[in-house]
């Protein structure tokens, strides 16, 4: 997958702590890894945590051939529990302190990583020997979903990314966001590839440790949500001054308008590019790229497909908006829904229904305008949840989440100041107030990928106040 070796004297990775590995080092320290897992072709569950150990053991199995799962460290006992018994993996590369999984017996230790191996590892099953990677999608709905990459999805996509983002072995990038996600790993994959650096972090994301890390090991790229960007602009961002910063990538999600505009201006201030993308994990993560400073009058617009791809709008309205379509060689396999399906080819055919709403312009640049399933029937009219929150913010000036119940779609702001402000938008908008409630909430749950978690919100909703 990787060719380690010819990078062998260049730097691989370099840690918060001051730890660095050349890319010879991870070849070793990979080929370390596989001595552990000494049946081939056997699933194996990866708890990972963004360390240098969670990195070396992710590309150890990638290069050797084993299928692997990778769940976030903060899975919660009751979930991981629950898809053990769906996928019953034969290992479980977990850190050293976590505690030992029912039937599960420690069998081997790497560094701060332990392996736990199953008692029942002689039922395992059959795996396709093309399937590389099983990711759970980020998805807000509450629904995860089992996604089956394969080791051609993964080097199709990471080479589309290096040509579209023009990754360098020159450049040094942040690993900001969750390797367990398509993202975060994604930018590992693709500047692994090219034999770049990546630069693991320990402090947080929005203190000062964090960016002198980055500035002081002259970093290139950075990459986040909606959600980090939102925060970063609102805490001084904008007149931060990285010096060897040309990259900001931005996915996960719509980024609103005006922090578009702000991250634009500081593309114009600085001289960085800045690519908003469009992907899904059952795309092995991209699908378009769009440099808003090269394209500004094209703002909003998720760009063009990458490199193999193709859109195409699937029973489009007389607006042309319609479902959008994705074809390409990194579309994934299908997804699993238990270790038996893990045997299967691929269900897909490199076509991807992606649940989006959008159109395409004149010139091939596509709009999304929602998902297909946010839209909510209330008392007979249908209304998309994502525009009426784009109309609300643009309107009040004040981030607001839609969600809906069986009777009325729920505004949720988080400020009881900002209550005027969004009633006044709902009155300028000419909503009918039978079809809303204004709700002040404690908090916007949110997933490690930064997306909006609307069933749990749904759960969870505080209400102070309503009309």
């Amino acid at each position: 997958m990787w060719d380690l070796q010819r990078f062998s004297k260049s730097t691989a990775i370099i840690c918060e702590d001051g730890t660095e590995l050349t890319y010879g080092e991870l070849d070793t320290l990979q080929r370390r890894c596989v001595l552990f897992v000494h049946q081939e072709r056997r699933l194996v569950f990866l708890i990972a945590d963004n360390s240098l150990d969670s990195i070396i053991l992710y590309i150890s199995c990638i290069q050797n051939k084993i299928p692997i799962m990778l769940l976030e460290h903060s899975i919660r006992s009751s979930e991981i529990k629950g898809i053990i018994k769906a996928y019953h993996p034969s290992y479980i590369w977990a850190p050293n302190d976590y505690e030992t999984i029912h039937n599960y017996l420690d069998y081997g230790v790497f560094r701060g990583y332990k392996l736990m191996i199953s008692e029942e590892n002689e039922k395992a099953a059959t795996i396709n020997p093309k399937l590389a990677l099983l990711l759970l999608t980020s998805g807000s709905t509450g629904s995860k979903k089992c996604v089956r990459i394969s080791y051609k999805n993964i080097e199709v996509n990471q080479n589309s990314i290096v040509k579209a983002l023009e990754i360098t072995q020159q450049d040094r990038a942040m690993i900001m966001l969750p390797i367990c996600y398509s993202y975060g790993l994604s930018v590992v994959n693709s500047n692994l590839s090219v034999g770049a650096t990546l630069l693991l972090p320990k402090t947080k994301l929005f203190g000062k440790e964090f960016w002198n890390f980055f500035d002081r090991n002259n970093g290139t790229s950075i990459c986040g949500v909606p959600y980090t960007y939102e925060v970063l602009l609102k805490t001084g961002f904008i007149s931060m001054k990285l010096k060897h910063l040309r990259l900001i990538t931005q996915a996960g999600g719509k980024l609103e308008e005006k922090w578009q505009r702000q991250l634009l201006q500081y593309s114009q201030t600085n001289q960085v590019d800045i690519a908003l993308m469009y992907g899904q994990t059952e795309a092995t993560a991209r699908m378009s790229t769009f440099f808003l400073n090269r394209f500004p009058e094209k703002i909003n617009s998720v760009g063009k497909t990458i490199e193999g791809g193709e859109f195409r709008i699937e029973k489009p309205d007389q607006s042309g908006i319609g479902e959008v379509i994705y074809l390409g060689e990194n579309v994934s396999m299908g997804y699993a829904d238990e270790i038996s399906d893990l045997s299967m080819e691929d269900e897909n055919g490199q076509k991807l229904y992606t649940g989006d709403m959008g159109y395409l312009d004149a010139e091939g640049f596509l709009y999304l305008i929602g998902r297909k399933k946010r839209i909510a029937k209330i008392h007979g009219y249908r209304i998309n949840l994502m525009e009426l929150e784009q109309l609300l913010e643009k309107k009040s000036g004040v981030n607001v989440i839609c969600i809906e119940n069986m009777e009325k779609i729920i505004v949720c702001i988080l400020k009881q100041s900002d209550y005027e402000s969004v009633l006044s938008a709902c009155n300028l908008l000419n909503i009918d107030s039978r079809l809303l409630n204004i709700r002040v909430v404690k908090q916007i749950p949110r997933n490690s990928a930064g997306k909006v978690l609307y069933e749990t919100l749904r759960k969870e909703i505080c209400v102070t106040n309503c009309y």
